[in-house]
């Protein structure tokens, strides 16, 4: 689990360190509130909207969650007590943008929230595709 810290809020991923191939990958974006008081995160969309980038080991991006979504305008004001964190659940079907099954290897994801200001990202996290029956 790696995570980007300022002095009140870290943003980070949990998943797995490996699944078998064909298996989905649990991808879970965390934002904890580092503080000892309120925070109100101004987010985008009528659901809190986030993405989540998969690459290949040599950078070369192979999924993106939001790939041709459309965010709405919707301004969203979420409070986060002091000491609580918000999770937002996805997972990648490990299979590429075009519907090709991922082969067995190292992958990185990158996670993004999308805020009224500038977005929030995650320090990328590896996990591995092990070899598999699919």
């Amino acid at each position: 689990m790696n995570d980007v810290r300022d002095d009140s809020l870290r943003i980070r991923l949990q998943l797995p360190a490996s699944v078998r191939r064909g298996e989905d990958v649990p991808i879970t974006l965390v934002v904890e509130n580092l503080s000892d008081r309120r925070l109100d995160l101004h987010l985008l969309g009528r659901t809190i909207a986030f993405d989540l980038v998969v690459s290949r080991d040599d950078g070369t991006e192979v999924w993106r969650r939001m790939q041709g979504a459309v965010v709405p305008m919707i301004l969203r004001l979420e409070p986060l007590e002091s000491g609580t964190a918000l999770e937002l659940p996805g997972s990648w079907p490990a299979r590429s943008s075009d519907g090709r099954l991922a082969p067995p290897g190292e992958y990185t994801v990158r996670g993004e929230l999308f805020t009224e200001g500038e977005s929030l990202l995650t320090n990328p996290a590896r996990f591995r595709i092990d070899p598999g029956d699919p």
